[in-house]
């Protein structure tokens, strides 16, 4: 009752790239089920960077990798491969 009400515990400003990797890969599962309903590319990029700010592919290769290791399903790996791909595909352009 006490932590509740005598001294609750106060919020804390925190960011994604302080999250768990199994939170992180699920982030990155929303930004890659979000992206083929808007085909905005620039803007997943910039979701990804709230994971890794320097570098959003390694976000997205990451996520990959943690979502193979948690058994994500066929769907969900298909659409973290898609992402995946669209970012390296972008970040390689002239």
């Amino acid at each position: 009752m006490y932590g509740w009400v005598g001294a609750p515990a106060q919020p804390a400003n925190t960011t994604l790239a302080s999250l768990r990797s199994d939170y992180k890969t699920d982030f990155v599962l929303m930004v890659a089920e979000a992206y083929p309903k808007s085909e905005d590319l620039p803007d997943a990029i910039k979701m990804l960077r709230q994971i890794n700010p320097d570098d959003p592919l390694k976000a997205a290769d990451e996520a990959l990798v943690t979502g193979q290791q948690l058994g994500y399903s066929e769907a969900d790996l298909r659409l973290l491969v898609n992402l995946d791909l669209r970012v390296r595909q972008y970040g390689s352009q002239p």
